[in-house]
C-alpha cells in the first residue's frame, strides 16, 4: 500500500457540482494536505461555470 509523503499534496476530484460538492470543495481546500483537483459534471457548459465562479483560483 502507497502511503503519503510529509509533504505531499493529495488532490481530490468532486463529481458533481450541487451544493455537497460545493462544501466538499470548501472543506477539501480549507485543509492544509488536501486540494480540490478536479471537476466532473453532466452538464459542462452551464453548471461547471456557474460552480466554478467561486471556486476559479482554487481549481
Amino acid at each position: 500500500m502507497k502511503t503519503m509523503k510529509d509533504d505531499s499534496i493529495l488532490r481530490v476530484g468532486i463529481i458533481g457540482t450541487g451544493w455537497i460538492a460545493e462544501k466538499a470543495a470548501i472543506t477539501l481546500n480549507g485543509l492544509p494536505t488536501c486540494k480540490a483537483y478536479a471537476l466532473g459534471s453532466r452538464a459542462c457548459e452551464t453548471s461547471v461555470k456557474i460552480f466554478l465562479k467561486d471556486f476559479e483560483s482554487d481549481f
